[in-house]
């Protein structure tokens, strides 16, 4: 039987930046587009094992493509960066960085989970929520950058990004209603304080992409758990572990009711997932 390879990839718009663990001390550039990668994955040898941090849109090409090969891990950069801190490198450039992200899958393979695509479905509705949270974001960057001076040609464009939202959360509703027993699903999450329109499709594209998610193991996911600190005698204050997506985190409490606070919040979300008198269609 061959021996495992482990690649680490380096990604940004333009370009992979490859390394496997297996021959230290050689890169490659490939090209951040589907014919390059495409043809850069039928070259690799069997029992290939890929991974890549999360990097905004950047990964996506390589994910729809790798998962289909063979064996893929998206890491959290935060967990790729301490563990580069560990190894005391000085340098940070494109090569190191695919050859800590090498090093790292091999060492860590057996503690990390396998990237699995979402359905179809499920990718459309997180596609439409990252959209709208773009939108979000400009337009609250363009209404603090003049407010002190107001000009009708902002305020027009103002408006527009008004109705680009109006016109994505109508996406979203149609996405979901698509779905019959998602639709009942988007309902019942509704019924508990503090859960909107949006905040209801938030998480109904997190149970959509983990089907049979647990309550405690949602939280974890979404960051929103205690993280304790302890050492001897010592009893130090908990705060939220914020481990993955900020974007889930702002989605769940965004506009929540003043009486509401982080705390709550998160017992919302422990009582969303427990909320399972419709169950989730099978995959």
């Amino acid at each position: 039987m061959k021996p495992v390879r482990h690649f680490g990839i380096d990604i940004d718009k333009a370009a992979l930046t490859v390394a496997c663990h297996q021959v230290p001390g050689q890169t490659r550039r490939i090209g951040n587009d589907p014919p390059a990668i495409d043809a850069w994955l039928d070259e690799l040898p069997p029992r290939s094992v890929l991974a890549v941090e999360a990097s905004g849109a950047c990964h996506q090409t390589l994910l729809q493509r790798a998962v289909a090969k063979g064996a893929i891990y998206l890491l959290n950069p935060r967990d790729v960066r301490h563990y580069a801190e560990s190894l005391r490198r000085r340098a940070k450039t494109d090569r190191v960085d695919a050859q800590v992200i090498a090093r790292y899958l091999e060492r860590e393979q057996d503690h990390l989970r396998r990237y699995t695509a979402p359905e179809e479905h499920a990718a459309s509705l997180e596609w439409l929520l990252r959209r709208r949270a773009l939108l979000v974001r400009q337009q609250g960057s363009l209404r603090l950058g003049f407010q002190d001076a107001p000009l009708p040609a902002i305020d027009a464009l103002l408006a527009q990004y008004k109705a680009a939202l109006a016109q994505i959360d109508r996406l979203i509703d149609e996405q979901v209603a698509a779905d019959r027993a998602r639709q009942q699903q988007r309902e019942l999450l509704r019924t508990i304080p503090g859960v909107g329109a949006l905040s209801s499709a938030a998480l109904l594209s997190l149970f959509w992409r983990l089907p049979g998610i647990g309550a405690e193991a949602l939280i974890a996911y979404i960051g929103l758990d205690p993280r304790p600190r302890e050492s001897g005698s010592y009893r130090g204050t908990r705060k939220l572990s914020k481990r993955g997506e900020a974007e889930f985190r702002r989605r769940l409490t965004w506009r929540r009711p003043p009486s509401l606070g982080i705390r709550s919040a998160k017992h919302s979300t422990r009582a969303t997932a427990r909320a399972d008198s419709v169950p989730p269609p099978s995959s």
